[in-house]
């Protein structure tokens, strides 16, 4: 690594995963949002050095380091970024409105060009790219067919993708989204097919289209890994001497901290609106709701065992 390495780290660290870009939207977002923030950027700012480290292969390269009692201020930090990401980034209502949002650009794919590119090849071209921004969807809604590109085969297909995306936009803007029933951990359980049997088992028919789960990742940011054992700290010596760089151990810093970094869970969702639509076109009572509430209660149970 160069000696220029440290400037980059400082606003981007894949070392680490400390610079102060997280700091800095941490800080803002746990304000925005009312959550706390116990970490103290302040003092990490005013208590880092650049010293001259070795690598795994006995290269010398220049890295942030910190104080050794800041130690624990640190893995604040990656509480919060986990905080944040199951309070917010992840939340459950986030991950089905991304997910809707993605299915309708899929769909309107073809149907949109940005300097000749499709809708999801624009970042091929820098300048296609940088001309779509979040004003996509009420162009995507404002859009008729005749202000279509040219049809790609099949001739209607545009037509049919465009009413796709608006639908599924419409919905999001509705709020008629996919119910939240429950969550369960990444195991190897079958738990559609066990929900929707027992669904059945209460009377109701399911169609297991309509259930679906998606997965959120929580950890440090390194997959699991601990990124403090990544760092280096030093211990505060002679003002004149440039301290020696060491890493922890994570049993020096506190017996009190997580062993496991990294969590999957799986959110399941049951989609109301289209059961509903579909019972009304075979003249059936709308039981949509009633299966919500039995799809409640099993992954409840389930989160209780």
């Amino acid at each position: 690594m160069n000696n220029d390495h440290e400037e980059t780290m400082i606003v981007a660290n894949g070392f680490t995963g400390i610079d102060v870009d997280k700091m800095d939207y941490f800080a803002q977002d746990a304000r925005s949002v009312g959550l706390p923030n116990s970490f103290d950027w302040r003092r990490f700012t005013q208590t880092a050095k650049i010293i001259c480290v070795k690598d795994e292969r006995n290269e010398e390269f220049r890295h942030i380091c910190s104080r050794d009692k800041d130690a624990p201020s640190l893995y604040e930090m990656f509480h919060t970024r986990t905080l944040l990401y199951r309070s917010v980034y992840r939340h459950k209502t986030v991950i089905i409105v991304e997910d809707l949002m993605k299915e309708a650009l899929r769909k309107a794919n073809h149907v949109i060009r940005v300097n000749g590119y499709p809708l999801l090849e624009c970042w091929k071209n820098v300048d296609a790219f940088l001309t779509l921004n979040d004003t996509i969807e009420d162009y995507i809604l404002q859009l008729s067919d005749e202000k279509l590109s040219p049809p790609l085969p099949p001739p209607n297909a545009p037509a049919t993708e465009l009413f796709d995306a608006k639908k599924i936009f419409a919905r999001i803007t509705e709020r008629q989204l996919p119910k939240f029933v429950g969550r369960t951990g990444n195991e190897s359980n079958d738990h559609k097919k066990l929900a929707c049997d027992f669904v059945r088992d209460k009377g109701l028919e399911i169609n297991e289209s309509y259930l679906k789960s998606k997965e959120a990742i929580f950890n440090f940011g390194k997959r699991g890994e601990d990124p403090i054992m990544s760092h280096y700290f030093y211990y505060k010596e002679n003002p004149g001497i440039m301290p020696k760089p060491y890493k922890f151990k994570k049993e020096e810093v506190s017996s009190l901290l997580p062993h496991q970094l990294d969590e999957t869970q799986l959110l399941w969702y049951y989609d109301v609106t289209e059961h509903d639509k579909e019972c009304t076109s075979n003249d059936e009572a709308k039981t949509g709701s009633a299966i919500m509430e039995i799809l409640l209660k099993y992954f409840t149970s389930e989160a209780n065992k």
